[in-house]
């Protein structure tokens, strides 16, 4: 599930995510980095931290999956482990390649901008308000490069998902604006 159009971080992260190879609570319990007192995951929300809980039912980050199905303009609620998630995200695309391809391509900014908040809570005590998570992943991560490359691959066959969307229309104009 290699896609060129993210950084090969992000790639290699989704990669471990699929593996449950991150260096989530539960797996660092397993190796012995850390006791179990220390298990309960970093949003406070007073579950232990696994991979699953953490991107998908956290009562903090899980928020976050409404929010952008919403921006998307969907309604369906997502649900599963790893792998049925990201199949039921990528089909909201359709049939079209290109469009799949810029779905997982948003469904893994999602979860990347989720682990980066994640870690700042961990290792600087800070963190992302849910509104700004959104804003990150609604301009494609805050980077200026990874939102045109999902907005070259949205173009290659599905202007017309474009068109009916009220907020991929905003997207499509400031994509031609940041992309001058």
């Amino acid at each position: 599930m290699w896609l060129k159009a993210v950084p090969l971080k992000v790639n290699i992260f989704i990669w471990r995510l699929f593996l449950n190879r991150l260096s989530t609570k539960d797996n660092l319990l397993r190796r012995g980095v850390i006791d179990a007192t220390q298990l309960p995951c970093a949003t406070l929300c007073g579950e232990s931290e696994d991979h699953i809980h953490l991107f998908f039912r956290c009562d903090v980050y899980g928020q976050l999956w409404p929010l952008v199905m919403k921006w998307l303009g969907f309604e369906e609620a997502l649900i599963g482990d790893t792998i049925s998630h990201a199949h039921q995200f990528r089909d909201l695309g359709g049939f079209s390649k290109n469009s799949r391809c810029a779905f997982i391509t948003i469904w893994t900014s999602v979860l990347f901008i989720i682990w980066k908040d994640r870690n700042k809570r961990i290792f600087h005590n800070k963190f992302d308000t849910l509104e700004t998570l959104t804003e990150k992943v609604n301009i494609g991560g805050s980077s200026r490069t990874t939102f045109c490359l999902i907005l070259i691959t949205l173009f290659g066959g599905i202007i017309h998902f474009l068109v009916s969307k009220p907020l991929c229309n905003c997207l499509f104009y400031a994509f031609l604006a940041i992309c001058d």
